[in-house]
């Protein structure tokens, strides 16, 4: 029997529509849809068309507007925003329950007062840096490769998001609150030459939410509750376990050991993540964000051309250091919400992990032939 992604329900969805922030649709055309959702979608995506899915952050409120919901423990600023909860699967039989949008516009947290808003300011610093990131923006070479990333990954067994579908912007909205076509936006200089900005759909088999930041998690630690309990649900769901039954400990080692055996598989394919903090990573252990991956030979190489150079084992132990430091985060977090829990150590957790990645390479290692 097929276990749907419902998680905790009702009271987490109310805390996330606190984060509610304005959108308006905006002229569009859907570059790509992906085939393995084909006839299974709940809503309109044809490639070719424009789609009503497609809206773009807003500065203003006006009556009648479209809502996303940003993540209460995402960074400082984000560029994604989520749609809606909706259960459905694609053509193998997988079920998603979050949908998101990269690419819709720039907001920001307020940090002392928790509020979500709006923001567009034109980045020239990240621009100068590199001309295929734009603060609140998607280019579409960026965005079609992450999504071929996450279908090898998939493929792979690796935990990650599916793309839905990629959207071609031919409309944003400004700084004043006011829709102006994307050779306008070039014209202003809001987005550079060559820049193609669009949107990804991003479908989640379960949580899209991220591991907040500790500092943050007094503060809004009503919320917190609920996105843990909501993770907690929805993978004792998929272990096939009594979510009463399924503790904060038991939680953490499984996060421990699944993303150790994720790093794992990831560097069986000579790829390595280059960000695998908690921001970029779910809380029931999706590798999200993959525009940033690079195949080892790859890096390697870009690496002594800029002067720095390294190794693939080096480049390997990079992004473990990262996944344990991901896992004591956690702990840490968890530790906060959950204070009378006697709670498994960092130190633990860090042994956990190394031992599930470990085994996980051992795997793939072909026995020799005896002599």
């Amino acid at each position: 029997m097929t276990r749907l992604p419902i998680g905790e329900g009702g009271a987490f969805l109310e805390e996330r529509e606190k984060y509610a922030l304005p959108a308006e649709e905006v002229e569009n055309t859907v570059l790509w849809v992906n085939p393995a959702f084909a006839g299974t979608l709940p809503f309109e995506l044809k490639e070719g068309e424009p789609t009503k899915l497609a809206a773009f952050l807003s500065p203003k409120e006006r009556e009648g507007q479209r809502v996303f919901y940003v993540s209460h423990n995402e960074a400082k600023r984000g560029r994604s925003g989520l749609w809606q909860e909706v259960v459905f699967r694609d053509q193998g039989g997988i079920h998603y329950r979050d949908v998101d949008q990269k690419g819709v516009g720039c907001f920001e947290v307020d940090l002392r007062g928790w509020h979500s808003r709006a923001s567009f300011r034109v980045s020239r610093l990240s621009e100068a840096l590199n001309p295929k990131r734009v603060r609140g923006f998607l280019n579409s070479e960026l965005a079609f490769y992450d999504k071929d990333n996450s279908e090898k990954l998939l493929a792979h067994g690796i935990r990650t998001y599916r793309t839905v579908a990629i959207i071609g912007l031919e409309e944003i909205i400004d700084e004043a609150g006011e829709k102006i076509s994307v050779e306008k936006a070039r014209e202003r200089g809001i987005i550079p030459e060559g820049f193609e900005p669009v949107i990804q759909v991003r479908a989640y088999p379960g949580t899209r939410e991220r591991i907040p930041g500790v500092s943050r998690t007094e503060t809004n630690k009503r919320t917190a509750k609920h996105a843990l309990k909501d993770a907690k649900t929805l993978v004792a769901a998929e272990l096939g376990k009594d979510p009463k039954e399924f503790s904060t400990e038991d939680y953490l080692i499984w996060f421990a050991e699944t993303l150790g055996k994720q790093v794992a598989r990831l560097h069986q394919l000579n790829l390595v993540h280059k960000g695998l903090f908690p921001h970029d990573i779910t809380l029931d252990c999706c590798l999200v964000d993959l525009d940033s991956m690079n195949t080892t030979s790859d890096e390697v190489s870009s690496r002594r051309e800029q002067g720095q150079p390294t190794t693939e084992g080096e480049l390997y132990m990079e992004d473990v250091r990262a996944a344990i430091f991901t896992v004591s985060h956690l702990a840490e977090w968890a530790k906060i919400l959950k204070p009378r829990e006697d709670l498994p150590s960092p130190e633990y957790l860090k042994s956990t992990l190394e031992k599930s990645y470990n085994q996980e390479l051992l795997k793939s290692m072909k026995p020799r032939n005896p002599s």
